[in-house]
């Protein structure tokens, strides 16, 4: 997850000091993925959330 303090590292990196993508992927050692994300979005942080939560010891039960 990319935090919002590496996210403005991103952008800065990008617009301010005028590096590519694949020196900044380098020095970051993130993925060009995340970094494209950072550059051409708005957001300032990534997240990912479950929409739902299955107990371990669910299971499916069969009619017999």
């Amino acid at each position: 997850m990319a935090t919002v303090e590496t996210i403005g590292r991103i952008r800065r990196t990008f617009w301010v000091d005028k590096k590519p993508i694949r020196q900044i992927v380098r020095e970051l050692r993130i993925s060009r993925r995340t970094v494209r994300k950072a550059i051409r979005g708005s957001t300032t942080e990534f997240r990912y959330e479950r929409r739902c939560s299955r107990s371990p010891g669910w299971t499916v039960s069969r009619a017999a």
